[in-house]
C-alpha cells in the first residue's frame, strides 16, 4: 500500500496537522498494519480497478 502522488511532502503534512490529523508516512503505515491484519490483497489488474475508481469519480463529478 503506497500513498497516491502528493506535492512537497512537508506542506501535505502541515495542512494534515492543521486539521488534526498525523503525518502522511504515520497514516500509511496504520492503513499497512490494517491490510496485514486483514488478510486484504491486492487487485488483480491494478490498471482496470484504477479506471474503475476513475470512471466512478467521474460519474460522482469529482472529475471531468
Amino acid at each position: 500500500m503506497n500513498p497516491n502522488a502528493f506535492d512537497d511532502l512537508k506542506k501535505v503534512n502541515q495542512r494534515r496537522n492543521s486539521i488534526g490529523l498525523n503525518t502522511l508516512q504515520e497514516q500509511t503505515d496504520v492503513i499497512r498494519h490494517r491490510v496485514q491484519t486483514e488478510n486484504q490483497t491486492s487487485p488483480r489488474d491494478l490498471h482496470k480497478r484504477k479506471q474503475q475508481m476513475d470512471d466512478w469519480r467521474k460519474k460522482v463529478g469529482w472529475m471531468e
